[in-house]
């Protein structure tokens, strides 16, 4: 039986991704196994090939029925996926979730400060001066024209991550549609806020549990125990008393209308693709 992915998530990054996974991962006719696997866009990983690649999915789902597939969130973003991806899996099923630029912006700000990346006490403002693929990673045209070049239109199911919060059951339902897969299934993740944007009062006990996570997930068993323990809700109050009491930062709003007139090209760009207009330029 082959072990070749029937879909790839591109991302992108802050866009609603880890409730996706979760999503996908509850559905007993998925085989997702731990989210960033980034075999198309880490050198390392690549230069061991393809083989190497496939192992992953033998080893994580075994010779079943269900259909396999991963998530990355940086392959949108990266220079070389596309054709990377086109070379070994030309006719893959490919999943994009995008996100207002610039609340994407000021999402990936905030995780890089619960990650540690950067000091909690640099505003958002410098952190753009210094952090250039807050910005870049938002320039959506230049991404699609990549894509476009090795896949077809109707191979990439476009998403739009404000629509999770009006309807997350026919969020799903297109997924699980497009994928293949049945659509009537209810994931248990549903109605959950997964990895949402916080600042955490101790970045150290915030790196400490994602290696711990990181450490079960290293097999398919502690894969398999890992969410369990994620589901049982201990994980979420540990971050929870992490974070009382301490207040997010707010984006001001010229910065905000600074970032839209950048991104404005990008945001017309996604709107004529998807035949639709979107309240992404301005924070109203």
């Amino acid at each position: 039986m082959s072990q070749q992915p029937d879909f790839i998530g591109l991302g992108v990054e802050k866009a609603g991704t880890s409730w996706i996974f979760a999503c996908l991962y509850e559905h007993p006719q998925v085989c997702i196994p731990v989210k960033e696997i980034n075999f198309f866009s880490n050198e390392t990983l690549w230069q061991k090939g393809k083989e190497h690649y496939e192992a992953f999915f033998r080893e994580r789902c075994g010779n079943t029925e269900t259909l396999k597939g991963e998530y990355s969130t940086n392959y949108f973003f990266h220079e070389k996926a596309a054709e990377r991806i086109s070379r070994h899996y030309p006719k893959i099923k490919l999943l994009l979730c995008l996100r207002n630029p610039v609340e994407r912006a000021f999402s990936n700000y905030l995780n890089d400060i619960k990650a540690g990346t950067i000091n909690k006490n640099l505003d958002f403002e410098n952190a753009l001066k210094s952090q250039n693929y807050y910005i870049e990673q938002g320039r959506y045209k230049i991404q699609f024209e990549r894509y476009f070049s090795f896949f077809k239109r109707t191979q990439i199911n476009i998403m739009v991550y404000e629509d999770i919060a009006k309807n997350p059951e026919a969020f799903m339902q297109d997924i699980y549609q497009f994928i293949g897969v049945d659509p009537g299934f209810i994931p248990p993740s549903l109605h959950k806020r997964i990895n949402t944007g916080r600042i955490p009062n101790n970045v150290r006990i915030e790196k400490w549990s994602n290696q711990i996570a990181a450490f079960f997930q290293k097999n398919r068993l502690g894969e398999k125990l890992w969410w369990l323990i994620k589901n049982s809700g201990f994980p979420q109050r540990l971050r929870n008393l992490n974070t009382s009491g301490n207040e997010k930062p707010m984006m001001s709003e010229e910065t905000y209308r600074r970032l839209a007139i950048i991104f404005k090209e990008d945001i017309i760009y996604v709107e004529k693709l998807l035949d639709r207009k979107l309240n992404w330029h301005s924070n109203s």
